[in-house]
């Protein structure tokens, strides 16, 4: 098989997906499911990916990965997967945002919308992001605690062609950040929805939840596209370098840092 093989891996979110892209063409994906405990289905759906690689091509060429932001269990797994392949595999490695992958599966083709009872029906990417104007889409997911994490994404900066991409394009965006449900609420009030497709877990977007476009492909495809860019412009990331994104601290973490702070404010009294 001729082009250049990415092992592409996503399990920032309930579930996990892997895909093998060569070059920008998705050749395997494999979900892991929601019901699935990703650190028990990845090891078998990795060797068969791998497997797939070099029974099919010469093997790995590059891995790429969502590195956050997402849940602590599944942001550690899948780092720490792409390191060890990379690695063992001995080839290069590249991290992407999280929530940037899921807006790049999106608009890279069909994505089925949810009706009102939370099930996908049929709709072409084209005729859901076709009046959308500058082709944006909002992601959101749950961060807990009263919080989401959330970035707008247009199609442009997130998946130029490979022909007009610039050394200022980044798989990480600046546009990804974590902010508190009241001002989420503010923001999300000031959403055009006739321009504005909105993506991401249901919580975030309370009432608005079944207007949400759904890919109709597992997250690692984006994660693969967006490895494919950061590829081309030689983006790789030290393996020994690579800490998952939290954006923020455990929960464990916060209250230490909250009690430390309270001993401190003591301290000066």
């Amino acid at each position: 098989m001729v082009g250049i093989t990415q092992l592409a891996i996503e399990t920032t979110g309930r579930s996990g997906s892997l895909a093998i892209l060569v070059d920008q063409d998705i050749v395997y994906q494999h979900d892991l499911g929601a019901k699935s405990r990703t650190a028990a289905a990845i090891g078998p759906a990795l060797k068969d990916a791998i497997d797939w690689c070099r029974r099919e091509s010469d093997g790995v060429d590059f891995i790429s990965v969502a590195d956050g932001p997402g849940s602590f269990t599944g942001l550690r797994i899948g780092v720490t997967l792409a390191k060890m392949l990379s690695y063992s595999l001995q080839v290069p490695l590249v991290s992407v945002d999280s929530l940037a992958a899921i807006a790049a599966t999106i608009f890279s083709g069909a994505c089925p919308s949810l009706d009102s009872a939370g099930q996908q029906s049929t709709v072409s990417e084209n005729s859901v992001l076709e009046n959308l104007g500058p082709e944006v889409i909002l992601v959101a997911t749950d961060a807990y605690r009263g919080q989401f994490f959330t970035g707008s994404f247009r199609r442009l900066d997130t998946l130029p062609d490979l022909d007009r991409l610039s050394d200022r394009w980044s798989a990480h965006p600046k546009c990804v950040k974590i902010v508190g449900a009241a001002d989420w609420a503010v923001d999300l009030r000031q959403v055009d929805l006739t321009r504005v497709a909105l993506a991401g877990e249901a919580k975030p977007f309370g009432n608005l939840a079944q207007r949400r476009v759904a890919a109709s492909q597992p997250d690692a495809v984006g994660v693969g596209l967006l490895g494919v860019r950061a590829a081309r412009l030689q983006k790789w990331v030290d393996p020994a370098q690579l800490v998952p994104r939290y954006l923020r601290g455990s929960a464990a973490e916060e209250k230490a840092a909250s009690k430390l702070n309270g001993q401190e404010s003591k301290g000066k009294n």
